[in-house]
């Protein structure tokens, strides 16, 4: 398999302890991508109101739900992706991610299980995204509990645990926020559904990209899962 190095290649250190101690190169694997990209959008010069090199985008990467277990490896699979601006707030990706909870129903329906579901807005919709060291609650609703107040008393137990923060999801814009590229985040919704999710990229928007503000947030990729 070094045959394909040059000899300058094989000068390399890493490539010396390879050799000297016998071992293997994994083998990579041809798969098929476990997701699809989303069609963009094309610029109608009537309709763009972003000028370009005034505004940034925030590709967010978020992954599936799942069960953690200490005796059990589970790898995060890849869910969806968005792209917001800096300009949106945190309550208008919310607004707009999908997840099969979003469609309940969360209540005591057994008196009548086969009645269609009537969507009420006063109904308790509860949910915060933690980035960096802040919760940001969902607090439009004044019924909504505060899925963090258990965590931040339970931090404070702890002396090895850092003090967290709190903030109003509604208030705060993506600009606003303090991040670190490809840190782990969490967006926790419907009681005990998680999503983890990271920053994978900040880029000031350009001609390639689509410029009509009323687009964003907007899905970029999906699972094919």
């Amino acid at each position: 398999v070094f045959q394909v190095f040059s000899d300058e290649a094989l000068e390399l250190n890493c490539l010396k302890y390879i050799r000297k101690n016998g071992l293997q190169f994994k083998k990579i694997m041809n798969k098929e991508r476990p997701f699809v990209k989303t069609s963009s959008t094309r610029n109608d010069e009537s309709e763009s109101d972003i000028e370009t090199l005034k505004e940034c985008i925030i590709t967010l990467r978020f992954y599936e739900p799942f069960k953690y277990t200490s005796c059990i490896k589970n790898q995060p699979r890849f869910h969806q992706e968005y792209q917001v601006l800096g300009s949106n707030f945190l309550t208008e990706l919310r607004d707009k991610f999908y997840c099969q909870c979003n469609f309940g129903p969360f209540f005591d329906i057994s008196d009548n299980p086969n009645e269609e579901l009537q969507h009420d807005p006063k109904q308790p919709n509860p949910g915060f995204f933690f980035i960096h060291d802040t919760f940001f609650n969902d607090t439009r609703n004044p019924l909504n509990p505060d899925y963090s107040e258990v965590i931040l008393n339970w931090a404070k137990k702890l002396s090895y645990v850092r003090d967290f923060k709190t903030a109003s999801m509604e208030e705060t814009k993506f600009k606003d926020l303090r991040i670190r590229m490809g840190y782990p985040c969490v967006y926790q919704h419907h009681g005990s559904c998680e999503h983890l999710f990271c920053v994978t990229s900040v880029d000031l928007i350009d001609s390639s990209d689509s410029l009509i503000r009323s687009e964003y947030p907007k899905i970029n990729a999906l699972s094919k899962r």
